[in-house]
């Protein structure tokens, strides 16, 4: 019977080493994955963080472009409001300048004047000053 106590013991003693082994392998290997785990959990906090200050700048600059876009489209509408206005005064002046060419200005007709007056430096009608004519429209072709 001591026999085979002897060899069920050595048995045990072995198993027990073989597991005592394995656990301490075991153990290692949980250390390390713990550790690995830790490093991935600040890992995804600082991506976390970056995320926000990502989502937070894309807000910005969202807000921003729509704040340009809105300035631009005004100035896009007050550019065509002037580029209209412009327009219509270069077709008042020249409809001024085609009537006043041709047409002779009002006259008063009635007592002379009176013999001390000074001239008055009118030799004739008032016609428009025809000669500004290509100096005004000139410059309102321009920016049309």
């Amino acid at each position: 019977h001591k026999g085979w106590c002897d060899k069920e013991a050595g048995l045990a003693e072995q198993q027990r080493t073989y597991a005592a082994e394995e656990i301490r392998e075991l153990n290692g290997q949980l250390a390390t994955l713990e550790a690995r785990g830790d490093q991935l959990e600040l890992f995804l906090d600082g991506v976390g963080r970056e995320l926000q200050e990502i989502n937070e700048t894309l807000a910005n600059s969202s807000s921003l472009r729509e704040q340009e876009k809105a300035k631009n489209a005004q100035a896009i509408k007050d550019a065509k409001d002037g580029k209209a206005a412009v327009e219509k005064a270069y077709a008042i002046l020249q409809q001024y300048y085609r009537e006043a060419a041709s047409k002779a200005a009002l006259l008063q007709v009635g007592a002379a004047p009176a013999p001390a007056a000074p001239d008055a430096g009118f030799d004739g009608a008032y016609t428009g000053a025809q000669g500004a004519q290509t100096g005004i429209t000139g410059m309102l072709e321009l920016i049309m």
